[in-house]
């Protein structure tokens, strides 16, 4: 359940936030240096999928499951091509809590995917220069991932170490963006300061479903609205840059990459039916 058709019609599920021209166009400038290139994914097609027979035109996971917190949250994943290891954590994260009716509100590491899911047959791919979402997936399943959130959360045992750049939080503001991917930080088999818990007690497990949905919208629909939200990967052109509201639809531009993202649901705006998704480039990004 990850690899999926580029889609026509998209709306992004984050904040929009007024700035200056100056540090949008620096923002825009380090998302462009970061585009990613999966390349072949490796996962099985899932065979059947069963069916809701009534599906409206419109779902929302945030409405549908208010009290999995986790779907509410849009992260950053600042200089480090890391939406490969971000979307599949939230979309975990999401998952598991839904799927517990509410009793397991935990929000998994994308820090622990991205930094030690690396060597042997579930080598996920280079860290900050890009990885593979479903073997992200397999370490789920075969490993396990701990809890942390986004940078400065203090959330859970491994929290995302990758400050977004240009940005204040509290009272520290970071550098603005180098539009240089940063180095993949260290795999490092222990909590972070402060955290009760210990890192191998810690662990998570996914179960051993782990594949790919096939290109049908109401599969796609179908398993939205049983299990929660999902993990799909895109391809970015130029225009995708500018985005800050309403619905996106590809015009012009080349191609930059692939973006790996959230499908919380979909809707249908004066008769042009879109995908609800969540990205990882912080919240003066998109619409809410």
């Amino acid at each position: 359940m990850i690899k999926l058709s580029v889609f026509l019609y998209l709306v992004f599920a984050s904040i929009y936030v007024k700035t200056d021209e100056a540090s949008l166009i620096q923002h825009i400038n380090s998302i462009q240096n970061n585009m990613e290139d999966f390349g072949d994914l490796g996962a099985p097609i899932r065979e059947e999928v069963p069916i809701i027979n009534e599906i409206s035109n419109g779902f929302d996971a945030r409405q549908q499951w208010p009290e999995c917190e986790s779907i509410q949250i849009i992260n950053d994943q600042s200089e480090c091509k890391s939406s490969w290891a971000i979307s599949a954590t939230d979309s975990m994260s999401d998952r598991l809590c839904i799927n517990s009716g509410g009793m397991i509100k935990k929000v998994l590491s994308a820090q622990d995917i991205l930094t030690c899911c690396g060597g042997g047959v579930l080598e996920c791919g280079e860290g900050c220069n890009g990885g593979n979402p479903y073997k992200a997936w397999q370490f789920w399943e075969k490993h396990g991932v701990v809890t942390g959130g986004g940078y400065g959360s203090h959330n859970g045992c491994r929290a995302y170490s990758i400050a977004p750049c240009g940005e204040t939080i509290g009272n520290v503001t970071y550098p603005e963006c180098t539009n240089v991917t940063q180095s993949t930080p260290a795999c490092t088999q222990k909590c972070d300061d402060g955290f009760s818990g210990n890192y191998k007690d810690d662990k998570h497990f996914g179960n051993n479903d782990i594949t790919q949905l096939p290109k049908s919208v109401t599969q796609i629909q179908s398993d939205i609205i049983t299990g929660g939200p999902i993990q799909t990967t895109m391809e970015i052109f130029d225009d995708f840059l500018q985005y800050t509201t309403g619905i996106y639809v590809h015009l012009a531009g080349d191609k930059l990459g692939k973006l790996s993202v959230r499908i919380l649901g979909w809707g249908v705006d004066n008769g042009v039916p879109y995908w609800l998704m969540a990205n990882s480039w912080g919240r003066k990004w998109g619409e809410n």
